[in-house]
């Protein structure tokens, strides 16, 4: 983030989090329909747009029949701007994701 913010994937927690790293604070949370959130770059013309992949990895039967969506990657519209990552991580999801799911807050 161009200010200094960090985004984590929060792994078990159902979202991202967004935080402050001078203070500690804890700034926004996006929440998701998921468990296993993994992982999260900006991308987008504007790098306004969040994208997350997430995990099915561990989860048992009947909660991967709860998370339909589990092992998707979700882009979320965001009112920040992100910084370009390496084009490595940047085609990470796309190799790995078979749906895309836009998810809005």
């Amino acid at each position: 983030m161009k200010d200094g913010i960090i985004w984590l994937a929060m792994d078990t927690g159902y979202k991202v989090t967004r935080w402050n790293p001078a203070t500690g604070t804890l700034i926004d949370e996006i929440e998701l329909p998921v468990a296993r959130v993994t992982c999260c770059v900006f991308g987008g013309d504007d790098l306004d747009e969040l994208y997350v992949t997430t995990g099915r990895f561990g989860l048992s039967a009947s909660e991967i029949a709860e998370q339909k969506s589990a092992g998707g990657l979700f882009r979320v519209k965001t009112n920040v701007r992100g910084v370009a990552q390496a084009q490595r991580w940047a085609n990470y999801g796309r190799i790995r994701a078979s749906k895309l799911w836009d998810w809005g807050q």
